[in-house]
């Protein structure tokens, strides 16, 4: 073999061998996006966009938020699901009752509960704060999936799919937490 030949066939050979790391150096690349991207969407599974609101809760004052929502404890207090279980799970609430306690979430309002122990079960005072937080955006995500903020409110007090748990953890959250902007995205 002449050397010309020799060299055509190394610089040939160095030409695949750099090719093949540059596909293997961009295939592990993807991969790693891929992963992280997964990882980013595991972390961030419960991360929700704040939800939208009926016009008619948009336009009032905090002040009036926190009075419906005081109102909204006091009646869930009245009715003592915490020694009444089946009805504790029952769907009960209606949208608009629920609307305000999302709207408090949403505007970062604290809703002041003197008497927690007294009024809620124990499975609620007992959460960590990881597991309220995650609880709190799952019902979050509920009322955006089903909840349409465009009808009256008429329509959303006939819409009962709301149990007492769930309000519970949502005045519980809202208790807890004076800021929970780090909770939404």
């Amino acid at each position: 073999m002449s050397l010309i030949t020799l060299l055509l066939t190394a610089f040939v050979l160095l030409f695949i061998l750099l090719l093949l790391l540059l596909f293997l150096y961009k295939t592990n690349r993807k991969r790693k996006v891929v992963a992280s991207t997964s990882e980013e969407k595991k972390k961030n599974a419960f991360d929700l966009k704040l939800p939208l609101l009926p016009n008619a809760l948009n336009s009032l004052s905090n002040n009036s938020i926190r009075e419906a929502a005081k109102e909204i404890y006091d009646v869930y207090k009245i009715l003592d699901y915490k020694n009444d279980e089946k009805e504790y799970k029952r769907d009960s609430w209606h949208s608009w009752q629920v609307s305000f306690l999302v709207t408090m979430y949403k505007r970062e309002l604290e809703l002041f509960i003197p008497d927690c122990k007294d009024v809620f079960y124990k499975e609620i005072l007992t959460l960590s704060p990881e597991s309220l937080r995650i609880s709190t955006k799952k019902i979050i995500k509920k009322y955006q999936d089903k909840v349409d903020v465009e009808k009256t409110k008429d329509v959303l007090s006939k819409h009962l799919i709301w149990n007492a748990q769930e309000v519970a953890t949502l005045m519980y959250f809202l208790s807890k937490y004076e800021n929970a902007s780090k909770d939404k995205s």
